[in-house]
Order: structure tokens, then C-alpha cells, then sequence
């Protein structure tokens, strides 16, 4: 898919892409714009494809974790369904007829940009919730916090002031992956 991708950007290369679109003949201008959109769909499959067969791979070696299992099956699905098939669908069936993308002279009528826009911001938040809010807190996150906030107590020699000592005594709180001293009156 990628090596499609690829071909039908250099054969559009040839025909202007990267060039300002102002200087474009008629013909380039066409041309450019058809071999954009024709690399469109082998483009968003690649890397799904790809993101799903290295899950894939994975998952010969999590043993019996149940939970990695079904979250690297998750991944496979949300790739392939969403970042794939559902995106291309979408580039595909915009237009009555595919080739309206760049002739416009073609017949037919094409959806309003804004539905690849929300497109787009839907499978982005839906890998947002898939990929990022799992649940699961960071083993290390009392580390990260420790060096980083500033209310946190720090493990170092030096003498502490009395903010730093009146901090220290304050119990850890934990939101998701993150702890924060709680905030006293």
C-alpha cells in the first residue's frame, strides 16, 4: 500500500506537486490534483495496516494478560475499521463521481468539506479515548510528579523551606495518571 502511495505521489510530483498551486497550468493543475487524491486511500491504509500487523506481532509474546491481549485487539479493530476502511470510505464516496475530486467539470455534487473535517475529528477522539484514557495509572507517576511539581516534596540535601516542610506532610492524591498534593485551607 505504501509502495501505491508512494508511485502515485511521484507521478504527481511530476505533474507540480509541491509547487504553488498559482503557477499551475490548467492540464497540471489537473493532473497534480488527481494523483494527490488517488494516493489518498493506499495512504490511509498503510499505516493502519501497518499498526495492526505490529499488534499483531505483539501478540504472540503477552502470555496469558488478558487485558494486553484485548487491548492490542482493540487497536487492530479501531485501526483497520476506523483509521482505515471507514477513512477511505469517506475520501471515495464524498462525490457522486470519485473523479468531481479534480475535474470539475465532472457531474455530480460532493459533500461539504466540513464532513471530512468532523470525520476527522471523530477518529481522532475516538483513538484519543481508545489509546489514552485506559485506566490503567503509570507505575512511575509518583516519580514524574516528584520531580516536576513544585508542591511536591523534593529528595534532595538542602534545606527546606517552610512551604517545602508543610507540603511534605500532605498526603498524596492520585487523579488517573497523575498524583497531586490535596489543597488544604
Amino acid at each position: 500500500m505504501a509502495l501505491v502511495n508512494t508511485s502515485l505521489i511521484t507521478v504527481g510530483v511530476g505533474w507540480g506537486i509541491g509547487r504553488h498551486y498559482y503557477y499551475f497550468t490548467d492540464v497540471e493543475r489537473f493532473m497534480a490534483t488527481k494523483y494527490e487524491y488517488l494516493a489518498q486511500p493506499p495512504g490511509v491504509m498503510a499505516p493502519a495496516i501497518a499498526r495492526s500487523a505490529f499488534a499483531l506481532y505483539i501478540l504472540k509474546f503477552v502470555g496469558s494478560s488478558t487485558w494486553m491481549k484485548w487491548t492490542l485487539w482493540q487497536t487492530i479493530v479501531v485501526q483497520m475499521a476506523l483509521c482505515g476502511f471507514a477513512t477511505v470510505i469517506i475520501i471515495v464516496a464524498q462525490c457522486q463521481h470519485f473523479n468531481r475530486l479534480w475535474d470539475p467539470t465532472a457531474g455530480g455534487t460532493c459533500w461539504s468539506p466540513n464532513v471530512q473535517v468532523m470525520a476527522g475529528y471523530i477518529a481522532g477522539g475516538t483513538l484519543h479515548l481508545k489509546l489514552g484514557l485506559d485506566g490503567r495509572p503509570d507505575k512511575n507517576s509518583h516519580q514524574l510528579a516528584s520531580r516536576s511539581h513544585p508542591d511536591l516534596p523534593t529528595h534532595g540535601h538542602h534545606e527546606k523551606s517552610q512551604d517545602e516542610a508543610t507540603n511534605q506532610d500532605r498526603p498524596l492524591r492520585a487523579y488517573g495518571n497523575e498524583y497531586f498534593v490535596r489543597s488544604l485551607p
